[in-house]
């Protein structure tokens, strides 16, 4: 479980002080019968400003296969968590909304050698989830900056480039 606003209160007046929006991440599967608010569903580090997230797409809903835009995967997150909360537990005066998460779309159901149910019978397991999709942006980067320096954290990997 986890919440959109103070996730790891440790003084007892800060818990107290009660954020008045929770939010409930269900890691695996579920049915929300009631209250489901239709927001979105980013928390943790790729919350984080800097950190990319990631949506998935089926690698056969996507513009390489003639579907523009990709089709999301319906698991796939619908946005970030607002941040209500400074890193010592202050409201901020206006909510960090985070509105430009997740920031990319990469394909899933990617081939694997090791694991998985072969999908598309191919003779490949396939490999589906946001996982797969972040990992699919792993090889796409190294493919376009052959040769690049590593980023540093917190450096623009545009940087990189120069």
């Amino acid at each position: 479980m986890g919440h959109s606003g103070y996730c790891e209160a440790h003084d007892r007046e800060a818990v107290r002080r009660r954020p008045g929006l929770d939010k409930i991440c269900l890691v695996w599967a579920a049915v929300i019968n009631d209250f489901d608010t239709q927001s979105g569903t980013i928390f943790g580090q790729s919350n984080a400003v800097g950190a990319e997230a990631v949506r998935a797409a089926q690698y056969f809903n996507t513009p390489a296969f003639g579907v523009v835009p990709p089709i999301l995967a319906p698991f796939s997150s619908t946005g970030a968590t607002p941040v209500l909360f400074d890193s010592a537990g202050k409201r901020l005066a206006t909510p960090d909304l985070r509105s430009h998460k997740p920031e990319i779309v990469a394909p899933d159901g990617i081939d694997t050698t090791f694991f998985g149910s072969d999908s598309d019978g191919n003779g490949f397991p396939n490999f589906f989830g946001t996982s797969a999709a972040a990992a699919a942006c792993g090889r796409h980067s190294n493919l376009a900056f052959p040769g690049q320096a590593q980023a540093q954290p917190g450096q623009d990997l545009h940087e990189t480039r120069k």
